[in-house]
């Protein structure tokens, strides 16, 4: 599903949608489904169901949830990759074309370009806005689980649905605002963005709870229910064109949906085609996919006339193609290997946490979580 995401990502930044638009393939409808946006979607959906998982696991074989450990997972994750790419974009705007100014620089650098003004906006640093989304949870999170319910998941998961119905409202009165929506990229602020990360935490709680197990076997069946997603997910593309943010949010629902229905049915056919060694590898790699196509593509597809940087969508997408394995396996994952040994000792109770429909354990799903880069 990384892998997907990553792709949708990586067309509509190198004009593969746009040109599939212009040639009559894609309309207003069905470009909405296969742009980077919804890959966006995806990624934040599968980062709050996996990190809730993982607190969800570790806190019933545990008792608790080791903030600390926590932290330095997610920073050793996130933070030396990203820093490297922050660096080597300023170095081509010194060096070869002025690509970011900086005021963009300084939002990327701080995690808050979900917030920038569109006049100080860089296409080179764009896509750092949903890393910043995803930081500003990793805070939120841990925290709200620790002090909001005392690992009262059932109480969470209220919560979580209780914040979405209120962000949703909030979202729908910021994009009323002209100025606003003229001025920023609204859309991307953290109470609107992280509602689609809320949905993947409250999916986790919903497909590990005990006490939602005759819940689960009605919602995520092993056949009926896997259509679910699929309608929902169509009517969304639909409803977007009336309402871009609830279309959106529809999208982000049926988006978790599939997420949880995955979980519960590791040996299904649909999870052995997602299962397929070449998306395996491109999910495994699809942070360094994510960050090296926003230096050598930019938000684009657009270049201006003699634009030395980045360079042509088609180089650009090889030398993605190029950097990123190299970057996995030279830098990130030696930095994944040290996270490993800093943190040894809080991967526990793997017998605890997994759940099908009927409440039992899931060893398939756990495994492919615990194989996860993260």
């Amino acid at each position: 599903m990384r892998a997907i995401s990553v792709a949708l990502v990586i067309a509509t930044h190198s004009g593969v949608l746009r040109w599939l638009e212009g040639a009559g393939v894609l309309n207003d409808v069905t470009l909405t489904a296969f742009q980077g946006y919804t890959g966006v979607q995806v990624f934040f959906v599968l980062s709050g169901f996996i990190i809730t998982y993982l607190m969800i696991r570790e806190q019933r074989a545990t008792g608790r949830v080791r903030l600390k450990a926590f932290f330095i997972r997610r920073a050793l994750r996130i933070l030396p990759l990203y820093y490297l790419a922050l660096a080597v974009t300023i170095m081509a705007s010194l060096w070869i074309s002025p690509i970011v100014s900086q005021e963009s620089v300084l939002f990327a650098a701080t995690f808050t370009t979900n917030f920038i003004p569109r006049a100080w906006y860089s296409t080179s640093l764009g896509h750092t806005w949903s890393l910043a989304v995803e930081e500003h949870f990793y805070l939120i999170w841990p925290l709200a689980v620790i002090l909001l319910a005392r690992y009262r998941w059932d109480r969470l998961l209220l919560w979580l649905l209780g914040a979405c119905a209120g962000l949703t409202v909030l979202g729908a009165l910021l994009l009323s605002s002209t100025y606003l929506v003229e001025h920023f990229r609204v859309l991307g602020w953290t109470p609107i963005s992280g509602i689609h990360i809320a949905m993947g935490c409250a999916a986790a709680i919903f497909s590990t709870g005990p006490q939602y197990a005759t819940a689960r076997s009605r919602l995520l069946s092993p056949s009926r229910a896997a259509w679910v997603p699929v309608i929902l997910f169509v009517l969304s593309l639909f409803l977007q064109q009336a309402s871009e943010l609830a279309g959106t949010l529809l999208r982000t629902v049926a988006i978790a949906h599939f997420v949880s229905w995955v979980f519960m049915h590791q040996s299904s056919r649909v999870v052995r085609m997602l299962s397929h060694p070449v998306l395996v590898y491109l999910g495994t790699i699809s942070y360094g996919l994510y960050i090296w196509q926003g230096f050598f593509l930019s938000t684009g597809p657009y270049r201006a006339s003699g634009q030395a940087w980045p360079p042509s969508p088609q180089v650009g997408v090889l030398l993605v193609l190029l950097v990123a394995p190299l970057s996995y396996h030279l830098f990130e994952k030696p930095i994944l290997s040290l996270k490993a040994r800093l943190v040894s000792g809080s991967r526990t109770g793997e017998r605890t946490a997994g759940h099908n429909a009927s409440g039992t354990t899931t060893t398939s799903a756990r495994d492919a979580i615990d194989a996860l880069p993260r």
